[in-house]
Protein backbone atom coordinates (compact mmCIF):
# COMPACT_ATOMS: atom_id res chain seq x y z
CA UNK A 1 0.00 0.00 0.00
CA UNK A 2 2.43 2.59 1.16
CA UNK A 3 4.17 2.03 -2.18
CA UNK A 4 1.24 2.33 -3.97
CA UNK A 5 0.35 5.99 -2.01
CA UNK A 6 3.95 7.40 -2.89
CA UNK A 7 3.50 6.60 -6.46
CA UNK A 8 0.01 8.35 -7.01
CA UNK A 9 1.35 10.93 -4.42
CA UNK A 10 4.36 12.13 -6.84
CA UNK A 11 2.24 11.35 -10.05
CA UNK A 12 -0.15 14.35 -8.33
CA UNK A 13 3.14 16.78 -7.93
CA UNK A 14 4.16 15.93 -11.13
CA UNK A 15 0.51 16.72 -12.78
CA UNK A 16 0.37 20.27 -10.95
CA UNK A 17 3.95 21.03 -12.15
CA UNK A 18 3.39 20.66 -15.55
CA UNK A 19 0.34 22.23 -15.07
CA UNK A 20 1.41 25.28 -13.33
CA UNK A 21 4.99 25.02 -13.88
CA UNK A 22 6.38 25.53 -9.76
CA UNK A 23 5.88 22.74 -7.21
CA UNK A 24 4.65 26.20 -5.22
CA UNK A 25 1.40 25.81 -6.82
CA UNK A 26 0.61 22.66 -4.67
CA UNK A 27 0.42 25.42 -1.46
CA UNK A 28 -1.85 27.36 -3.81
CA UNK A 29 -4.58 25.16 -3.95
CA UNK A 30 -7.50 25.90 -1.50
CA UNK A 31 -7.39 24.39 1.64
CA UNK A 32 -10.82 22.97 0.93
CA UNK A 33 -11.56 20.56 -1.72
CA UNK A 34 -13.87 18.10 -2.89
CA UNK A 35 -13.85 14.57 -1.89
CA UNK A 36 -12.14 13.09 -5.19
CA UNK A 37 -8.88 14.68 -6.01
CA UNK A 38 -9.15 17.82 -8.33
CA UNK A 39 -8.16 18.26 -11.74
CA UNK A 40 -5.47 20.20 -12.23
CA UNK A 41 -5.98 24.06 -13.44
CA UNK A 42 -7.01 24.47 -16.76
CA UNK A 43 -4.31 25.41 -19.53
CA UNK A 44 -5.78 26.21 -22.47
CA UNK A 45 -6.57 24.24 -25.54
CA UNK A 46 -4.60 24.87 -28.64
CA UNK A 47 -6.52 26.82 -31.14
CA UNK A 48 -6.54 23.51 -32.95
CA UNK A 49 -8.04 21.88 -30.09
CA UNK A 50 -11.28 23.87 -30.02
CA UNK A 51 -14.09 22.73 -32.24
CA UNK A 52 -14.93 25.73 -35.02
CA UNK A 53 -11.77 27.66 -34.13
CA UNK A 54 -9.12 25.84 -36.63
CA UNK A 55 -9.12 28.31 -39.87
CA UNK A 56 -12.19 30.04 -38.62
CA UNK A 57 -12.40 33.35 -39.25
CA UNK A 58 -13.10 36.28 -37.12
CA UNK A 59 -16.61 37.84 -37.76
CA UNK A 60 -15.82 41.34 -39.41
CA UNK A 61 -16.57 44.12 -37.05
CA UNK A 62 -19.74 45.78 -36.88
CA UNK A 63 -20.86 49.00 -37.89
CA UNK A 64 -19.36 51.56 -35.82
CA UNK A 65 -21.75 53.17 -33.46
CA UNK A 66 -24.13 55.95 -33.26
CA UNK A 67 -22.14 57.91 -29.98
CA UNK A 68 -25.03 60.54 -29.21
CA UNK A 69 -25.69 60.82 -25.84
CA UNK A 70 -28.85 58.95 -24.10
CA UNK A 71 -30.74 60.47 -21.55
CA UNK A 72 -31.80 58.35 -19.21
CA UNK A 73 -34.53 59.29 -15.61
CA UNK A 74 -32.65 59.51 -12.77
CA UNK A 75 -29.30 60.87 -14.37
CA UNK A 76 -27.48 57.29 -14.96
CA UNK A 77 -29.07 54.37 -16.47
CA UNK A 78 -29.67 51.28 -14.05
CA UNK A 79 -27.40 48.04 -13.46
CA UNK A 80 -29.04 45.34 -15.10
CA UNK A 81 -26.88 42.19 -14.65
CA UNK A 82 -25.88 40.83 -18.23
CA UNK A 83 -27.38 43.82 -20.00
CA UNK A 84 -25.45 46.59 -18.77
CA UNK A 85 -22.08 47.53 -17.36
CA UNK A 86 -23.21 47.33 -13.55
CA UNK A 87 -21.84 50.32 -11.80
CA UNK A 88 -21.66 51.68 -8.20
CA UNK A 89 -21.47 55.22 -6.55
CA UNK A 90 -17.69 56.43 -5.75
CA UNK A 91 -18.82 59.75 -3.79
CA UNK A 92 -20.97 59.37 -1.79
CA UNK A 93 -19.61 55.77 -1.49
CA UNK A 94 -22.46 52.94 -2.25
CA UNK A 95 -25.34 55.83 -2.81
CA UNK A 96 -28.22 55.03 -4.96
CA UNK A 97 -29.20 58.73 -5.28
CA UNK A 98 -27.45 62.30 -5.89
CA UNK A 99 -24.50 60.15 -6.94
CA UNK A 100 -21.20 62.51 -8.30
CA UNK A 101 -19.46 59.98 -9.49
CA UNK A 102 -19.79 56.29 -10.37
CA UNK A 103 -17.30 53.87 -11.06
CA UNK A 104 -16.61 53.95 -14.91
CA UNK A 105 -16.11 57.99 -15.23
CA UNK A 106 -12.83 58.25 -15.28
CA UNK A 107 -12.96 55.53 -17.86
CA UNK A 108 -15.73 57.60 -20.02
CA UNK A 109 -14.48 60.82 -19.50
CA UNK A 110 -10.81 59.60 -21.02
CA UNK A 111 -13.17 58.26 -24.16
CA UNK A 112 -14.82 61.71 -24.10
CA UNK A 113 -11.66 63.33 -24.54
CA UNK A 114 -9.84 60.76 -27.07
CA UNK A 115 -13.77 61.84 -28.84
CA UNK A 116 -13.17 65.52 -28.96
CA UNK A 117 -9.54 65.48 -29.51
CA UNK A 118 -8.34 66.68 -26.78
CA UNK A 119 -6.82 64.07 -24.79
CA UNK A 120 -2.68 64.15 -24.61
CA UNK A 121 -2.60 60.41 -24.85
CA UNK A 122 -4.19 57.16 -25.59
CA UNK A 123 -7.44 55.97 -23.67
CA UNK A 124 -5.88 52.76 -21.73
CA UNK A 125 -7.40 49.42 -20.91
CA UNK A 126 -4.88 47.13 -18.97
CA UNK A 127 -6.71 43.36 -19.50
CA UNK A 128 -5.92 40.72 -17.01
CA UNK A 129 -7.36 37.16 -17.55
CA UNK A 130 -6.57 33.19 -17.84
CA UNK A 131 -6.03 31.36 -21.11
CA UNK A 132 -9.58 32.47 -22.20
CA UNK A 133 -7.91 35.42 -23.24
CA UNK A 134 -4.41 34.54 -23.18
CA UNK A 135 -4.39 34.23 -26.95
CA UNK A 136 -5.32 37.85 -27.16
CA UNK A 137 -8.15 36.60 -29.00
CA UNK A 138 -10.68 38.17 -26.72
CA UNK A 139 -8.99 41.61 -25.41
CA UNK A 140 -8.12 41.64 -29.46
CA UNK A 141 -11.68 41.78 -30.44
CA UNK A 142 -12.13 44.66 -27.88
CA UNK A 143 -8.85 46.82 -28.95
CA UNK A 144 -10.63 46.15 -32.57
CA UNK A 145 -13.61 46.93 -31.64
CA UNK A 146 -12.85 50.53 -29.57
CA UNK A 147 -9.89 51.15 -32.24
CA UNK A 148 -12.64 51.31 -34.89
CA UNK A 149 -14.78 53.74 -32.78
CA UNK A 150 -12.21 56.36 -30.84
CA UNK A 151 -8.63 55.15 -32.94
CA UNK A 152 -5.66 53.19 -32.88
CA UNK A 153 -3.51 54.25 -29.82
CA UNK A 154 -1.01 51.71 -30.53
CA UNK A 155 -0.06 47.95 -29.33
CA UNK A 156 -0.01 48.92 -25.71
CA UNK A 157 1.96 46.92 -23.29
CA UNK A 158 3.53 43.41 -24.43
CA UNK A 159 5.21 41.05 -22.77
CA UNK A 160 8.77 41.42 -23.41
CA UNK A 161 9.15 37.39 -24.04
CA UNK A 162 5.75 35.35 -24.36
CA UNK A 163 4.92 34.00 -20.79
CA UNK A 164 4.04 30.60 -22.60
CA UNK A 165 3.30 28.58 -26.15
CA UNK A 166 -0.09 29.60 -25.68
CA UNK A 167 0.56 32.98 -24.82
CA UNK A 168 0.19 35.99 -28.03
CA UNK A 169 -0.48 39.04 -29.09
CA UNK A 170 -2.37 40.25 -32.16
CA UNK A 171 -1.46 43.66 -32.10
CA UNK A 172 2.47 43.02 -32.43
CA UNK A 173 4.98 41.04 -34.47
CA UNK A 174 7.71 39.95 -31.97
CA UNK A 175 10.66 37.45 -31.89
CA UNK A 176 12.97 36.83 -29.09
CA UNK A 177 16.42 34.66 -30.01
CA UNK A 178 19.42 34.22 -27.38
CA UNK A 179 18.75 32.62 -23.96
CA UNK A 180 15.82 34.03 -22.12
CA UNK A 181 14.04 32.32 -19.53
CA UNK A 182 10.24 33.05 -18.67
CA UNK A 183 8.88 33.55 -15.45
CA UNK A 184 5.36 34.08 -13.93
CA UNK A 185 3.02 34.04 -11.32
CA UNK A 186 1.04 30.83 -12.70
CA UNK A 187 3.89 29.36 -14.46
CA UNK A 188 7.57 28.63 -13.55
CA UNK A 189 7.89 31.47 -9.98
CA UNK A 190 10.24 33.64 -9.81
CA UNK A 191 12.08 33.64 -5.73
CA UNK A 192 11.45 37.55 -5.48
CA UNK A 193 7.87 37.92 -6.17
CA UNK A 194 8.99 41.09 -8.96
CA UNK A 195 6.91 40.52 -12.39
CA UNK A 196 6.25 43.05 -13.01
CA UNK A 197 2.85 44.94 -14.67
CA UNK A 198 1.95 41.90 -16.66
CA UNK A 199 2.56 39.59 -13.73
CA UNK A 200 5.26 37.51 -15.87
CA UNK A 201 9.27 38.31 -16.57
CA UNK A 202 11.82 37.69 -18.79
CA UNK A 203 15.67 37.20 -18.34
CA UNK A 204 18.66 36.90 -19.83
CA UNK A 205 20.33 37.66 -23.15
CA UNK A 206 19.79 38.56 -26.47
CA UNK A 207 17.47 39.92 -29.09
CA UNK A 208 13.93 41.14 -28.90
CA UNK A 209 12.08 42.38 -32.21
CA UNK A 210 8.75 44.31 -32.44
CA UNK A 211 6.60 45.40 -34.35
CA UNK A 212 2.86 47.26 -34.52
CA UNK A 213 0.24 44.92 -36.34
CA UNK A 214 -2.80 47.17 -35.54
CA UNK A 215 -4.37 48.90 -38.19
CA UNK A 216 -2.35 51.79 -38.24
CA UNK A 217 0.94 50.05 -37.70
CA UNK A 218 2.35 53.22 -36.18
CA UNK A 219 4.12 54.21 -32.80
CA UNK A 220 5.39 57.24 -31.09
CA UNK A 221 6.90 56.47 -28.00
CA UNK A 222 8.30 53.13 -26.43
CA UNK A 223 8.73 52.54 -22.97
CA UNK A 224 10.65 49.74 -21.71
CA UNK A 225 9.92 48.18 -18.36
CA UNK A 226 13.05 46.45 -16.70
CA UNK A 227 14.54 45.45 -13.41
CA UNK A 228 17.85 47.36 -12.16
CA UNK A 229 19.37 44.58 -10.46
CA UNK A 230 22.99 43.71 -9.00
CA UNK A 231 25.28 42.23 -11.90
CA UNK A 232 22.70 43.80 -14.50
CA UNK A 233 23.28 43.64 -17.93
CA UNK A 234 23.03 46.09 -20.54
CA UNK A 235 20.59 46.77 -23.16
CA UNK A 236 20.72 48.92 -26.45
CA UNK A 237 16.95 49.98 -27.26
CA UNK A 238 17.80 50.12 -31.14
CA UNK A 239 14.73 51.97 -33.48
CA UNK A 240 15.28 51.46 -37.31
CA UNK A 241 18.77 50.52 -36.81
CA UNK A 242 19.54 53.43 -34.97
CA UNK A 243 20.33 52.86 -31.41
CA UNK A 244 17.94 55.45 -29.38
CA UNK A 245 18.70 54.68 -25.38
CA UNK A 246 21.68 51.95 -23.93
CA UNK A 247 19.91 51.34 -20.71
CA UNK A 248 22.08 49.99 -17.69
CA UNK A 249 20.56 47.72 -15.95
CA UNK A 250 23.03 47.04 -12.74
CA UNK A 251 22.17 48.52 -9.22
CA UNK A 252 22.89 47.96 -5.76
CA UNK A 253 19.73 46.33 -5.07
CA UNK A 254 16.53 45.40 -7.29
CA UNK A 255 14.50 48.29 -8.58
CA UNK A 256 11.93 48.38 -11.11
CA UNK A 257 12.82 51.33 -13.88
CA UNK A 258 11.44 52.58 -17.27
CA UNK A 259 13.36 53.98 -20.67
CA UNK A 260 10.96 56.12 -22.56
CA UNK A 261 12.16 56.75 -26.26
CA UNK A 262 9.94 59.42 -28.75
CA UNK A 263 9.88 58.89 -31.87
CA UNK A 264 8.12 60.68 -34.95
CA UNK A 265 4.72 59.19 -35.59
CA UNK A 266 5.32 56.04 -37.97
CA UNK A 267 6.02 52.47 -38.60
CA UNK A 268 8.75 51.74 -36.95
CA UNK A 269 10.95 48.55 -36.20
CA UNK A 270 11.93 48.20 -32.48
CA UNK A 271 14.48 46.07 -31.57
CA UNK A 272 16.28 45.44 -27.90
CA UNK A 273 19.53 44.05 -27.60
CA UNK A 274 20.86 42.58 -24.50
CA UNK A 275 24.14 41.55 -23.19
CA UNK A 276 24.56 40.10 -19.66
CA UNK A 277 21.89 39.47 -17.36
CA UNK A 278 18.79 41.20 -18.29
CA UNK A 279 15.42 41.20 -16.47
CA UNK A 280 12.53 42.81 -18.42
CA UNK A 281 9.03 42.86 -17.62
CA UNK A 282 7.91 44.15 -20.98
CA UNK A 283 7.59 47.29 -23.35
CA UNK A 284 4.52 49.93 -23.85
CA UNK A 285 3.99 50.97 -27.69
CA UNK A 286 1.64 53.62 -27.97
CA UNK A 287 0.91 56.84 -30.12
CA UNK A 288 -0.44 59.89 -29.08
CA UNK A 289 -4.47 59.37 -29.09
CA UNK A 290 -7.29 56.32 -29.65
CA UNK A 291 -7.38 53.51 -27.79
CA UNK A 292 -5.00 50.64 -26.60
CA UNK A 293 -5.79 47.30 -25.24
CA UNK A 294 -2.98 45.23 -23.07
CA UNK A 295 -3.32 42.09 -22.68
CA UNK A 296 -1.79 40.52 -19.63
CA UNK A 297 -3.46 37.42 -19.66
CA UNK A 298 -1.59 34.32 -18.45
CA UNK A 299 -2.36 30.66 -19.15
CA UNK A 300 -3.45 28.95 -15.44
CA UNK A 301 -3.56 32.45 -14.13
CA UNK A 302 -6.59 32.47 -10.87
CA UNK A 303 -7.07 35.20 -8.63
CA UNK A 304 -5.34 33.62 -5.90
CA UNK A 305 -1.96 32.94 -7.78
CA UNK A 306 -2.00 36.54 -9.34
CA UNK A 307 -1.23 37.94 -5.35
CA UNK A 308 2.64 36.24 -5.76
CA UNK A 309 3.43 39.00 -8.02
CA UNK A 310 4.66 41.53 -4.49
CA UNK A 311 1.32 44.17 -4.13
CA UNK A 312 3.87 47.33 -3.72
CA UNK A 313 5.46 46.54 -6.84
CA UNK A 314 2.94 45.85 -8.74
CA UNK A 315 1.09 48.88 -7.57
CA UNK A 316 3.96 51.18 -8.72
CA UNK A 317 3.96 49.41 -11.66
CA UNK A 318 0.51 50.00 -12.81
CA UNK A 319 0.93 53.31 -11.43
CA UNK A 320 3.89 54.17 -14.08
CA UNK A 321 1.50 52.53 -16.56
CA UNK A 322 -1.65 54.67 -15.33
CA UNK A 323 -4.54 53.04 -17.34
CA UNK A 324 -7.70 54.67 -17.36
CA UNK A 325 -9.51 51.19 -16.88
CA UNK A 326 -8.10 47.66 -15.26
CA UNK A 327 -10.10 44.80 -16.44
CA UNK A 328 -9.65 41.54 -14.60
CA UNK A 329 -11.82 38.22 -15.91
CA UNK A 330 -10.48 35.25 -14.13
CA UNK A 331 -12.20 32.24 -12.81
CA UNK A 332 -11.81 29.78 -15.38
CA UNK A 333 -9.30 27.68 -13.27
CA UNK A 334 -10.59 28.39 -9.78
CA UNK A 335 -14.36 26.84 -11.23
CA UNK A 336 -12.72 23.14 -11.13
CA UNK A 337 -12.13 22.86 -7.70
CA UNK A 338 -14.31 25.71 -5.76
CA UNK A 339 -17.51 23.86 -4.79
CA UNK A 340 -19.38 27.09 -3.94
CA UNK A 341 -19.84 26.80 -0.30
CA UNK A 342 -20.14 29.30 2.30
CA UNK A 343 -16.11 28.34 3.75
CA UNK A 344 -15.07 28.33 0.10
CA UNK A 345 -16.41 31.84 -0.70
CA UNK A 346 -15.09 33.12 2.19
CA UNK A 347 -11.54 32.42 1.02
CA UNK A 348 -12.34 33.75 -2.08
CA UNK A 349 -13.82 36.67 -1.25
CA UNK A 350 -10.70 37.54 0.64
CA UNK A 351 -8.72 36.88 -2.28
CA UNK A 352 -10.65 39.03 -4.32
CA UNK A 353 -10.29 42.20 -1.94
CA UNK A 354 -6.25 41.32 -1.71
CA UNK A 355 -6.12 41.57 -5.44
CA UNK A 356 -8.42 44.80 -6.10
CA UNK A 357 -6.61 46.74 -3.37
CA UNK A 358 -3.51 47.53 -5.19
CA UNK A 359 -5.52 48.27 -8.05
CA UNK A 360 -7.33 50.77 -6.42
CA UNK A 361 -4.66 52.48 -4.58
CA UNK A 362 -2.67 52.47 -7.79
CA UNK A 363 -5.08 54.33 -10.05
CA UNK A 364 -7.52 56.40 -7.50
CA UNK A 365 -8.71 58.71 -10.27
CA UNK A 366 -9.01 55.18 -12.85
CA UNK A 367 -11.39 53.12 -12.99
CA UNK A 368 -11.63 49.06 -12.95
CA UNK A 369 -13.88 46.84 -14.20
CA UNK A 370 -14.37 42.89 -13.04
CA UNK A 371 -15.65 40.82 -15.64
CA UNK A 372 -17.43 37.47 -14.46
CA UNK A 373 -16.18 33.94 -15.46
CA UNK A 374 -18.07 31.86 -18.41
CA UNK A 375 -20.32 29.34 -17.75
CA UNK A 376 -19.04 26.10 -17.54
CA UNK A 377 -20.23 22.31 -17.25
CA UNK A 378 -18.78 18.83 -15.88
CA UNK A 379 -19.27 15.25 -16.40
CA UNK A 380 -21.75 13.79 -14.05
CA UNK A 381 -21.73 9.94 -15.03
CA UNK A 382 -22.38 10.04 -18.36
CA UNK A 383 -24.65 13.40 -18.58
CA UNK A 384 -22.97 16.81 -18.64
CA UNK A 385 -24.38 19.44 -15.46
CA UNK A 386 -23.62 23.24 -14.90
CA UNK A 387 -20.83 23.35 -12.52
CA UNK A 388 -22.12 24.05 -9.16
CA UNK A 389 -20.23 27.09 -7.83
CA UNK A 390 -20.22 29.15 -10.68
CA UNK A 391 -22.84 31.23 -9.52
CA UNK A 392 -21.45 31.48 -5.99
CA UNK A 393 -18.12 32.95 -7.48
CA UNK A 394 -19.90 35.05 -9.66
CA UNK A 395 -22.00 36.77 -6.46
CA UNK A 396 -18.46 36.91 -4.95
CA UNK A 397 -16.39 38.64 -7.68
CA UNK A 398 -19.13 41.30 -7.74
CA UNK A 399 -19.78 42.17 -4.43
CA UNK A 400 -16.37 42.13 -3.70
CA UNK A 401 -16.29 44.75 -7.17
CA UNK A 402 -18.60 46.98 -5.86
CA UNK A 403 -17.01 46.98 -2.33
CA UNK A 404 -13.80 47.86 -3.75
CA UNK A 405 -15.15 50.26 -6.24
CA UNK A 406 -15.05 49.02 -9.46
CA UNK A 407 -18.21 47.94 -11.96
CA UNK A 408 -19.23 44.37 -13.14
CA UNK A 409 -19.63 42.62 -16.57
CA UNK A 410 -21.60 39.74 -15.77
CA UNK A 411 -20.74 37.89 -18.47
CA UNK A 412 -21.91 34.51 -17.02
CA UNK A 413 -26.03 36.00 -16.98
CA UNK A 414 -25.09 37.77 -20.38
CA UNK A 415 -24.52 34.31 -21.81
CA UNK A 416 -27.65 32.54 -20.58
CA UNK A 417 -26.47 31.33 -16.62
CA UNK A 418 -26.08 27.78 -15.75
CA UNK A 419 -26.15 25.75 -18.46
CA UNK A 420 -25.42 28.11 -20.95
CA UNK A 421 -22.20 26.31 -22.29
CA UNK A 422 -23.38 23.07 -22.49
CA UNK A 423 -26.01 25.01 -25.26
CA UNK A 424 -23.11 27.13 -26.79
CA UNK A 425 -21.22 24.07 -26.80
CA UNK A 426 -24.15 22.32 -29.20
CA UNK A 427 -23.92 25.90 -31.63
CA UNK A 428 -19.95 25.20 -31.78
CA UNK A 429 -19.29 28.84 -29.91
CA UNK A 430 -17.43 27.15 -26.87
CA UNK A 431 -14.33 23.51 -27.29
CA UNK A 432 -15.15 20.11 -25.79
CA UNK A 433 -13.67 21.25 -22.34
CA UNK A 434 -17.09 23.62 -21.68
CA UNK A 435 -14.83 26.38 -20.88
CA UNK A 436 -12.52 27.99 -23.97
CA UNK A 437 -14.18 29.35 -26.75
CA UNK A 438 -14.10 29.53 -30.42
CA UNK A 439 -13.55 32.29 -32.64
CA UNK A 440 -17.34 32.53 -33.38
CA UNK A 441 -17.81 32.08 -29.20
CA UNK A 442 -14.87 34.89 -28.73
CA UNK A 443 -16.71 37.12 -30.81
CA UNK A 444 -19.73 36.62 -29.25
CA UNK A 445 -18.32 37.35 -25.97
CA UNK A 446 -16.00 40.57 -26.62
CA UNK A 447 -18.55 41.90 -28.65
CA UNK A 448 -21.17 41.86 -26.17
CA UNK A 449 -18.38 43.62 -23.35
CA UNK A 450 -17.53 46.24 -26.16
CA UNK A 451 -21.08 47.06 -27.08
CA UNK A 452 -21.81 47.03 -23.32
CA UNK A 453 -19.03 49.45 -22.74
CA UNK A 454 -20.22 51.84 -25.42
CA UNK A 455 -23.91 52.08 -23.99
CA UNK A 456 -22.36 53.08 -21.08
CA UNK A 457 -20.22 55.67 -21.99
CA UNK A 458 -23.20 56.96 -24.35
CA UNK A 459 -25.34 57.28 -20.90
CA UNK A 460 -22.41 58.81 -19.48
CA UNK A 461 -22.16 61.65 -22.14
CA UNK A 462 -26.17 62.16 -21.69
CA UNK A 463 -25.81 63.20 -17.94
Amino acid sequence: MAPTLGVFAAALAAAVFLADGDLRALRGLPTRRPPAPPAAPATPAAPEAIEGAPGEAAPPLPPKPDLAPERVAGGHAPSVPGKTVEDTCLAPAGATTGCTRWALDDFYAALAATEQGTARRPARLSWYGDSVSATDALPGRIRARLQDVFGDGGPGFVHAVAPHRFNHSLAVARTASGSWRSFGVSLANVGDHLYGLGNATAEGQGTIKLSAKTPSGKLTSVDVYYLAQPSGGTAELDVDGEVKATIDTSAEKKTARFETVRVPDGDHQIQLKATGKVRLFGFALERDAGVVVDNMALVSATAKNMLLNQADHWKAQLAHRAPDLVMIMIGTNEAQWLSGSERSMAEYEEIWRKLLTPVRAARPTGACLVVSPLDQAEADGDDLRARRGMPAMVATQRKVAFELGCGFWDTFTWMGGSGASIKWRKRGLVGTDFAHLSGRGTAMVADGLADALVAGYKAYKGR
